[in-house]
């Protein structure tokens, strides 16, 4: 843990340097640095707090880990870790199946559904997802995804 702590503390300062150093130029120019800097200042300062945070509570999740390890016989996140693995699995045998538009729209769905979103909110997110998609790549750069077998 304290390699995070020190690997975000040398980030956030060359953002800031990268950030400090850009204002001395002309406007066009230090856009780039600002627009890419200032939020990622603001991202590696959450990620070195909670990197800190995490430090200081290592010891408490080192003893649990070792608990689970020791009742169930697997290491500590294996149901994690395998719940994912499903996921991604049964994301890809769906975009096979049923193409690359109705996977993302229905994955996007049942994910927050599992995860206790919802039956609206889920819709609406799963929806405007699969509309931005649509409509950046099929009509707008003329580039249609894969169709499935479905409907192939």
């Amino acid at each position: 843990m304290k390699q995070n702590v020190t690997f975000s503390a040398l980030i956030l300062a060359f953002l800031v340097l990268m950030v400090v150093y850009s204002l001395k130029y002309q406007f066009q120019a230090r856009l780039f640095p600002l627009v890419v800097g200032i939020p990622a200042i603001g991202l590696i300062a959450i990620v070195l707090v909670r990197s800190i945070v995490a430090a200081r509570s290592k010891k408490e999740k080192d003893a649990a880990a070792a608990l689970m390890e020791e009742s169930t016989g697997f290491p500590a996140g294996w149901k994690v870790t395998t719940g994912v693995i499903a996921w991604i699995a049964g994301f890809v045998a769906l975009i096979f199946v049923a193409g690359f538009n109705i996977a993302v729209l229905l994955f996007v769905f049942c994910y927050l559904k599992y995860h206790k979103a919802s039956w609206l909110r889920s819709a609406i997110v799963a929806a405007s997802i699969e509309a931005g998609m649509y409509g950046i790549f099929t009509i707008g750069m003329k580039m249609p995804f894969y169709p499935g077998l479905l409907f192939s």
